[in-house]
């Protein structure tokens, strides 16, 4: 197929909904698979993608707001780091900024002490709160 304007082929690739045409908005450039799609958006600085989910953002701070508010991912916004999993990250907050992140509340505790004394004081005002209804 043959197309005689950059538009043209645009509006093919935006018609297209199988999985054999990959077009990158941001930059109007065709891709012949995902994997050069992906290729190009992961080393580009114009892309900010959020690889694991599949999504682009315009700005860098929105990539980082999601990773820090999203449940599926194990982000140090200091390190500017993704980890596999919530144990890894919390060893590397506990290893390289000293604190402990408490995964339910995203409180971030100064030592393992405290977030300990926090816990404790979590539990006897919610067991005094159930025992009084």
């Amino acid at each position: 197929m043959h197309f005689t304007s950059k538009a043209d082929l645009h509006n093919h690739f935006m018609e297209r909904t199988d999985d054999n045409h990959f077009w990158c908005e941001k930059c109007a450039v065709p891709f012949m698979s995902h994997e050069e799609f992906h290729q190009h958006t992961v080393g580009n600085e114009a892309h900010f993608r959020c690889t694991s989910c599949r999504i682009d953002f315009d700005l860098q701070n929105a990539l980082q707001d999601h990773k820090m508010q999203s449940p599926a991912h194990h982000y140090c916004s200091t390190c500017n780091k993704d980890y596999d999993d919530a144990e890894f990250l919390d060893l590397h907050m506990l290893k390289a900024h000293h604190q402990v992140l408490d995964s339910m509340s995203q409180r971030v505790f100064s030592s393992i002490d405290l977030f300990h004394r926090a816990m404790r004081l979590y539990v006897e005002r919610n067991g005094r709160e159930a025992g009084a209804n």
